[in-house]
């Protein structure tokens, strides 16, 4: 079974976990510049990676940033859309999560009023311990995001494996 986690944007990363082994790229490696400038998903590459090892039993996509940089909203969005699109014409099985839906369970971060956690810091020491081969990438990319949406991934669809695979 194949189970994918999207941290979303073209500065997130794609975890893959797999029966031929547990990989995260960063997002970046699959997009294409625009004609004005910035980056945009490829959406070609973006289904050849997704595809690579068969139709996965599962997706995790986190829910694109709503934050006031507008830039990043409307990158964070087009990239959804055209994941979410790749993902429903190739009929591969795909729910959308906000970060505290995953963060909780897996790395034990409750967000309270006032209290600010430091997520990426959380999410890069707790991956490097889970994935030790991939610390490389985990410490290139400043967080095992993708990697841990993966897991959920494996919660979130029936047939899913244990929690502490990949």
């Amino acid at each position: 079974m194949i189970w994918i986690g999207i941290d979303n944007g073209v500065s997130g990363s794609i975890g893959i976990i797999s029966p031929t082994g547990t990989k995260m790229v960063h997002a970046r490696e699959y997009t294409r510049k625009k004609k004005r400038g910035g980056l945009e998903l490829d959406a070609a590459a973006f289904k050849d990676l997704i595809l690579q090892d068969g139709i996965p039993h599962g997706v995790v996509l986190e829910r694109p940033f709503t934050g006031q940089h507008r830039n990043v909203v409307v990158s964070a969005a087009h990239f959804d859309s055209v994941a979410r699109t790749v993902m429903e014409l190739n009929g591969i099985p795909f729910i959308q999560v906000d970060s505290t839906d995953w963060q909780r369970p897996l790395l034990k971060i409750v967000r309270k009023k006032g209290v600010h956690a430091d997520t990426k810091r959380v999410s890069m020491e707790a991956g490097v311990l889970r994935w030790p081969s991939l610390r490389a990438q985990i410490e290139d990319q400043g967080d095992a995001d993708a990697l841990f949406l993966a897991v959920h991934a494996m919660h979130e669809f029936p047939g899913g494996q244990d929690a502490n695979a990949g």
